[in-house]
């Protein structure tokens, strides 16, 4: 399993590897395996794993994960692909998707080779953050309420934005003295 989220103190839902998503409604007592329209089995030799996880409401969600798969579900108990017939900009279906978060009613995905893509809630039509990654793997993006943000990845990257997305900085990193951490370099 790779992410797991909760909407209430009894609804959550869990992805992870060969595409599985399992749901409980009794705060993880137990678990009800869902329908998931990319799982395959162990022995086939694929890959369909699931990373990201977000619902920006209590039932509507989505899912991320290899080859950019974009998964969307209406009620939180049944899931369908929406990356096909160019819902998704060309050149992200080839790109994994590792993380996922939402802040001011827009949701935000990253991934490998400085892939970011964009969607405002409730709608299907994902498009390419107006900023220039580096094409480096982007493992982890969160938000705060006031849409302080960062994304970070792989070779120290991170990124950083006050204003929700609209603007992004690159954040260089060097070390204070060894062993006493790390500051932002002028």
């Amino acid at each position: 399993m790779n992410r797991i989220s909760f909407k209430s103190p009894k609804r959550g839902w869990v992805v992870g590897e060969f595409g599985v998503i399992y749901q409980t409604k009794d705060g993880g007592q137990s678990w009800l395996k869902q329908k998931s329209p990319i799982e395959v089995s162990f022995v086939s030799g694929e890959s369909r794993n699931l990373f990201a996880l977000i619902f920006p409401d209590s039932h509507a969600g989505w899912a991320f994960g290899l080859d950019g798969v974009i998964l969307k579900t209406q009620t939180g108990d049944q899931w369908t692909v929406i990356n096909q017939n160019g819902v998704v900009p060309k050149g992200v279906t080839d790109r994994h998707l590792f993380a996922a978060a939402r802040v001011n009613g827009t949701l935000w995905a990253v991934g490998e080779r400085g892939v970011v893509i964009v969607s405002e809630a409730g709608k299907e039509n994902w498009r390419r953050a107006n900023f220039k990654f580096p094409p480096v793997a982007l493992n982890g993006i969160d938000f705060s309420p006031e849409g302080f943000g960062l994304i970070v990845g792989n070779r120290g990257a991170i990124f950083r934005t006050m204003d929700g997305g609209q603007q992004w900085q690159r954040i260089k990193i060097v070390p204070q003295t060894p062993g006493k951490g790390i500051s932002q370099a002028p």
